[in-house]
């Protein structure tokens, strides 16, 4: 009994554990792995075992371009892999292996990329591939009546690229995708698709200028709705300043210039009445 049960705590002790980490590209990362390793660790690629992405013993670790160990981290049973900055490529179940035998999985995934771009009628749009597997670029159409419908633009293996009859005079590669003389009916979302890991690499949101407002601007203000509302505020201060300030300080004015007005047509009025008097009291005296 006590010998099955050390075998178990042995099993147990290399059992493979599976965990799944998702970034965003450029990001560093983290591939967990606790274990204590008296011998030789080493990190590989799941799908292709003979390369060694980073390894330590107990005198020193080494590690590809874009990958670190941590000695002293190994030393405290600590055999977690970094990589420091991952990208598409990096994307894959990743294995820790003590003296040949699995002890850690790690599956890594990198967001998607999403881009939203407002050209002219007539450009030409520009769509990174970002990885060199298999892919295919997908665009969900909008129509007038509100319906979408998704078209599959081209499909890329190696240097064997097929692309819809529809678009293939517009479209050309290199090591990336074009669709020129862009045109109204091309506003919408476009799609790259790993289709070895049927994952989503990046979209691209396209309007044109004077048709599709960018996502900035919808559901909310449209431009010209903003320019009305930005007169209406205007005006709306200016109403207030002048009821405040410019009114009171003109009917001010206004009210000073009719009392000097009345003030002078009433020593007008004694003036004419005094001479009048002096006038029929010189007639008396005559």
């Amino acid at each position: 009994m006590l010998l099955f049960n050390c075998l178990m705590l042995t099993f147990i002790a290399f059992v493979s554990v599976g965990h799944f980490v998702k970034i965003r590209r450029n990001e560093s990362v983290t591939l967990p792995c606790k274990r204590r390793c008296p011998g030789l660790v080493r990190w590989v690629m799941s799908h292709s075992r003979d390369v060694v992405v980073a390894q330590c013993d107990q005198t020193s670790c080494s590690s590809e371009a874009g990958y670190d160990m941590s000695h002293s981290l190994y030393l405290k049973a600590d055999l977690s892999l970094t990589i420091t900055a991952a990208d598409y490529h990096q994307r894959s179940w990743y294995t820790c292996q003590c003296d040949g035998k699995d002890v850690c999985d790690v599956r890594l995934s990198v967001e998607r990329v999403n881009f939203s771009k407002v050209l002219e009628p007539g450009d030409s749009l520009t769509v990174d591939l970002l990885i060199s597997e298999r892919v295919k670029i997908t665009f969900n159409r909008s129509h007038d009546d509100g319906t979408q419908r998704s078209v599959t633009l081209c499909t890329v293996e190696g240097r064997e690229v097929v692309c819809n009859p529809e678009y293939k005079k517009r479209t050309s590669f290199h090591s990336s995708f074009s669709l020129t003389d862009l045109k109204e009916s091309d506003c919408g979302v476009y799609t790259v698709w790993d289709t070895e890991n049927d994952e989503i690499i990046s979209t691209y949101t396209v309007s044109l200028t004077g048709k599709n407002r960018p996502p900035s601007l919808q559901g909310g203000e449209s431009c010209s709705s903003l320019l009305v509302a930005a007169i209406f505020f205007s005006g709306s201060v200016s109403g207030v300043i002048l009821h405040r300030f410019v009114y009171p300080w003109m009917t001010q004015k206004i009210s000073n210039c009719i009392n000097r007005a009345k003030k002078k047509k009433s020593k007008r009025s004694e003036c004419n009445q005094t001479t009048a008097e002096e006038n029929s009291a010189e007639l008396v005296q005559l």
